[in-house]
């Protein structure tokens, strides 16, 4: 059974997915939901950075194919036929970056990842690899927000910067507005930093967001 903060977070999506009009459609399936997984967490996410990105560009969605039109992935998959959103300048009509959601990108030895959510480059073809991505985020849900991102979360996301060739690299210069601080490679949660000390965040070339949760005003370190 959903807990009154799961219903809060519930709430949220789908006001924000109503903002977006076609990705409300998510809301309104039939589908089960399991409030306890990271699924509606990362979806909320998603939407917040979308919704953030409206202020100041032009958003497409793009939908995918079939059953999953309107759908996003509950696991990792293929980004060809899934729904992503594209990024275009509001003065010229240029197509900026490609947001896409739980899909999979080739690391430097051609195993496929599947960040929670990738900037990806404007021309980033249906079979990207890391030379198309330029940032990534990553969502931890927790049922407690008085727990914390674990050593192994932290540890798994810094290496998947490595085999993305993603620490260090040049960010895009995206204007996130209100959420300008999460211009990076991002792990983001509802509960609390991990036990790494700042000097390892930035060395790793990562963000801890953490209280990212409706009605809570997110931190982020270092």
């Amino acid at each position: 059974m959903a807990t009154a903060r799961d219903k809060d977070l519930i709430v949220q999506v789908g006001d924000s997915a109503a903002a977006l009009h076609k990705a409300s459609v998510w809301v309104n399936s039939k589908l089960p939901l399991n409030v306890t997984d990271n699924y509606l967490f990362e979806y909320y996410i998603l939407l917040r950075l979308i919704l953030t990105l409206a202020h100041n560009y032009t958003i497409r969605f793009v939908p995918g194919t079939g059953d999953n039109r309107f759908n996003f992935p509950r696991s990792p998959a293929n980004k060809n036929g899934w729904p992503r959103f594209d990024i275009y300048s509001k003065s010229d009509g240029t197509l900026l970056l490609q947001i896409c959601a739980g899909t999979k990108v080739s690391d430097i030895y051609g195993k496929e990842r599947a960040p929670d959510i990738s900037f990806q480059n404007a021309d980033s073809s249906d079979a990207p690899s890391w030379k198309d991505v330029k940032i990534i985020w990553d969502g931890k849900y927790r049922k407690k927000s008085s727990d914390s991102i674990t050593d192994h979360e932290f540890s798994s996301f810094s290496r998947w910067l490595e085999i993305l060739r993603l620490r260090n690299k040049q960010k895009p210069p995206i204007n996130l507005n209100n959420l300008a601080q999460l211009l990076g490679n991002c792990l983001i949660t509802n509960g609390v930093k991990s036990t790494e000390l700042d000097a390892e965040c930035t060395r790793a070339d990562l963000k801890e967001v953490t209280s990212f949760y409706p009605g809570k005003q997110f931190s982020v370190r270092p």
